[in-house]
């Protein structure tokens, strides 16, 4: 039970993103605080982190968009997640600046895809502990397990529609003329609506699990 849940956590633990910002006046040169945030999602989205960097106060690297691992099944399920993490949409608005600090709305518009491990959670739960209750060894269990994580995820991630909208606030300060990102690790609003609800599942897994 406990290999399992294990590895489901794995796929739960997808990425983690620090990211920095600044803020400009409507008469300084350079870009905007929005252009700014323009800029970095697109880059985000392109999986660009070089450019991405150019809009960052902080460490690029720690954007880290999915967990290695050797499984193949494993692998080609983070790759399609990871796929639709980054095929988010997204509206800016409502920038404000007070001398180097600003403000910008971001909403996202994104896959569902906390539900998307939910439901493979659950369909392992429920067909891994039948054949446990059954006597399966270890093996069998794994086996049975990357099977249903393979075959549920397909169908599950090809009728999970694009239609999750949240709204962020985005913090960003100026430095040396430019504005940049505040530091977003520990933004969970951001780092979930990025995510499509990933990160909110997994801590109200965590709760479960304790």
């Amino acid at each position: 039970m406990k290999k399992f849940i294990s590895i489901m956590l794995v796929l739960l633990m997808v990425f983690s993103m620090a990211a920095c910002g600044g803020a400009s006046g409507s008469n300084d040169e350079g870009p905007s605080p929005t252009e700014v945030m323009d800029s970095f999602l697109k880059a985000l989205k392109a999986g660009d982190l070089e450019t991405a960097a150019q809009y960052y106060d902080g460490n690029i690297d720690k954007i880290n968009f999915m967990e290695d691992g050797d499984d193949p099944i494993f692998s080609d399920v983070m790759n399609d997640l990871t796929e639709k993490m980054l095929d988010f949409d997204y509206t800016l608005s409502n920038e404000t600046v007070k001398k180097n600090d600003a403000t910008v709305d971001v909403e996202f518009t994104t896959y569902d895809l906390g539900n998307v491990m939910n439901e493979l959670l659950m369909a392992v739960m429920s067909d891994s502990s039948a054949l446990a209750l059954m006597g399966a060894d270890q093996g069998e269990l794994e086996a049975v397990i990357a099977e249903i994580v393979k075959t549920k995820f397909d169908e599950v991630i090809k009728n999970v529609n694009k239609d999750t909208t949240v709204t962020v606030t985005v913090n960003m300060v100026k430095k040396k003329g430019k504005w940049l990102i505040k530091d977003l690790a520990d933004t969970d609003d951001f780092m979930n609506a990025l995510s499509g609800g990933i990160l909110q599942y997994a801590d109200s897994l965590g709760d479960v699990l304790g």
